[in-house]
């Protein structure tokens, strides 16, 4: 320990401290559940870390006045808080809570707040808040954006970017500008995606297959859980390195942009038919009048579809099941409708199945 007030430290040492660090120390370890519900910490180091920063610097060219709201939990935070201090923005710290909107707006104007970030339903939910609200870019992830709440995060935000990418491939591994094209977009520089089927072949453009991730981007794996590294983050078949297993279903585009589907995880078995959640929520959400929807499966006491609602007027569901039956086969129509005021969040802004 130096006294300063001693003026000892002018007989220290006067060399550069050693660099003992490299690329692939851990810059964090972040934990996840993910759709299992079971925590897992993801090992991320230095490399990508820098490696997003890189990619993401384009984004914060014109930007300021960043808003960090999300908890430092959620890797989504990466973007709004680690980023800005690498480049010199200032950071306005919101802590009301993701609840209270009314108090976020004035967060929003008080501080004019240029860049935010967010899950597509949470940002969906300032839609009253048109005109009072002029920010100039934002970017959403964490969950499908559909086409409902892009009309409705346009009302508050100038520049809307769709970000896509799993905690285990650091933060984000692809983008698109979300009010140009549809889909989620096409991969960061140095990260490559995949989309193959169950034996790892590569799939052609419209085939739903499972997306895998490759590149700087991908964590050393899961902390102190081998076994679940070892089958997530497997040998890359094409190139040097690993890829990492999202167990998100998507498909190429003939633009080459890449279009969600849904998660595996979501896949149920109905009357023998493999069906996907995801597909029926997409088509529910196109009927008019539904502002929101999310569908679940309950085995007991017998297999029954529910579907549940959020809209904007009194939608009428003959109607709705008429629609559904003209884009849809029986066994994916769904045998009940729940009205819903509002879907639950999480506290990181997702949708509490």
């Amino acid at each position: 320990r130096i006294n300063l007030d001693e003026h000892s430290y002018f007989t220290e040492s006067t060399q550069p401290l050693q660099n003992t660090r490299t690329s692939k120390d851990l810059a964090y370890v972040i934990y996840t559940s993910g759709t299992t519900g079971l925590p897992k910490g993801v090992m991320v180091e230095h490399m990508s870390v820098v490696n997003y920063a890189a990619n993401i610097r384009p984004y914060f060219k014109d930007i300021m006045r960043v808003d960090f709201s999300t908890g430092y939990m959620f890797d989504l935070s990466i973007t709004t808080f680690l980023l800005p201090l690498l480049y010199g923005k200032e950071i306005y710290i919101y802590v009301g809570g993701i609840e209270n909107i009314e108090d976020y707006i004035q967060h929003l104007q008080k501080n004019y707040i240029d860049f935010a970030k967010h899950t597509p339903r949470y940002l969906s939910q300032l839609k009253n808040y048109q005109g009072q609200l002029s920010i100039k870019r934002c970017f959403v992830g964490g969950e499908k954006l559909e086409e409902l709440m892009l009309d409705q995060i346009s009302r508050c935000f100038k520049e809307i970017y769709d970000e896509y990418g799993p905690t285990e491939t650091t933060v984000g591994a692809m983008i698109v500008n979300a009010q140009l094209h549809f889909g989620i977009g096409k991969s960061y520089a140095n990260t490559k995606t995949y989309i193959l089927d169950q034996h790892l072949n590569p799939l052609p453009i419209g085939a739903i297959g499972e997306l895998y991730i490759g590149g700087m981007g991908v964590a050393r794996g899961y902390l102190n859980q081998d076994k679940l590294t070892q089958e997530r983050f497997i040998p890359n078949p094409f190139a040097e390195g690993r890829i990492y297993k999202t167990g998100d279903l998507v498909r190429y585009l003939p633009d080459g942009n890449i279009e969600y589907i849904g998660r595996n995880d979501f896949q149920v078995k109905i009357r023998g038919f493999r069906v996907e959640l995801g597909e029926i929520e997409n088509t529910i959400a196109q009927f008019p009048g539904i502002v929101q929807c999310s569908v679940q499966y309950f085995t007991e006491p017998k297999g029954i579809l529910a579907a549940y609602l959020v809209t904007q007027e009194d939608v009428d569901e003959s109607q709705l099941n008429s629609y559904l039956q003209s884009k849809l086969p029986d066994y994916m129509l769904p045998q009940a409708y729940i009205r819903l005021d509002k879907l639950p969040l999480t506290v990181n802004g997702k949708l509490d199945r």
